[in-house]
């Protein structure tokens, strides 16, 4: 029995002077969308599903693509995500607090590596109070501008991006022991030192960067407001972990006298159990551990204070 007859092929005619040309794909080839495009077009959705199931269909050779193509110049999604965070997770204790917010703002930096001409001498300015009073008592606004945690040391801190606060620090020449500066969960709108803020939210990279530099001083007060409330008694006073107040006891310029402005550091201690709640905040274990520090570095057991033993 003879074959069948091949198939013919479709010729096509080429758009100059009537030349035939054979066609080259087929009816199964059919045209892809780029990643790229899938990218921009994601950008247009939510932050959520949406963008997940793209990345699922275009399968894992071309999320980066998308996921490059989507945060470039994407503003929309650091908007989405500070408000979020503001939302959600701003009156929370660190530890209980959920990063994905640093996690975005994060990503977004590694792919807009220009943030950085998003931090004016004019944004700073603006923004250096992450949180403000209303006039109505008991009530305060937080700002939700996004570029907060990229010109605000204190919130950047809060954030735990550690590279705005080097580039402020480093690039932007901030005064590391100024008062300029609040987060977005301070009380009462207070302004901070940084290394108060460090011990508020537990950032022990931070607080070992800035302890690192020369002009700190670690024996400023902790605000503008309260003379006799030095960082050293908040690193007492306050839930981190001993790991900071070891860090402080072991800068240069830590003297177990002076420091404590011959005092008894050690009869400051025990007058912070005292306090109402203190124990609600601060695990027993974790004050023991600064008292045994205190006692390393020196602190006299047998000192007085005001006439007490």
């Amino acid at each position: 029995m003879a074959p069948p007859p091949a198939k013919k092929r479709r010729l096509a005619v080429a758009a100059d002077a009537g030349v035939v040309t054979r066609r080259t794909t087929t009816r199964s080839q059919k045209p892809r969308l780029s990643a790229e495009l899938l990218g921009k077009v994601a950008t247009y959705s939510s932050l959520g599903r949406d963008l997940l199931n793209l990345c699922v269909v275009a399968g894992p050779e071309d999320c980066a693509l998308i996921r490059h193509a989507y945060l470039r110049d994407n503003i929309d999604y650091l908007k989405e995500s500070f408000r979020s965070y503001v939302r959600t997770e701003v009156r929370k204790k660190p530890w209980d607090r959920d990063w994905t917010c640093r996690d975005r703002y994060q990503a977004w930096m590694a792919v807009n590596n220009d943030w950085r001409k998003h931090v004016t001498d004019e944004n700073m300015e603006k923004l250096e109070r992450a949180i403000v009073a209303t006039g109505v008592e008991g009530k305060v606004r937080i700002k939700k501008n996004p570029f907060v945690p990229l010109c605000n040391p204190a919130v950047a801190i809060e954030l735990g991006l550690q590279e705005v606060l080097v580039h402020l620090v480093e690039e932007k020449g901030i005064d590391v022991n100024s008062y300029r500066w609040n987060s977005l969960c301070v009380v009462n709108c207070l302004t901070c030192h940084l290394l108060v803020a460090c011990l508020a939210f537990e950032n022990i990279e931070a607080f070992q960067y800035l302890l690192d530099r020369k002009d700190i001083d670690i024996h400023s007060t902790c605000d503008a407001t309260n003379d006799d409330w030095r960082i050293l008694d908040a690193a007492l006073y306050m839930s981190c972990c001993a790991d900071f107040f070891r860090e402080l006891l072991a800068h240069p310029s830590f003297d177990i006298v002076t420091s404590y402005f011959a005092k008894s550091p050690l009869h400051i201690a025990i007058d912070i159990l005292d306090n109402d709640g203190f124990f609600d905040r601060v695990p027993l274990p974790t004050w023991k551990a600064k008292f045994r520090l205190l006692l390393s570095a020196g602190a006299d057991p047998h000192m007085e204070d005001d006439g007490l033993d």
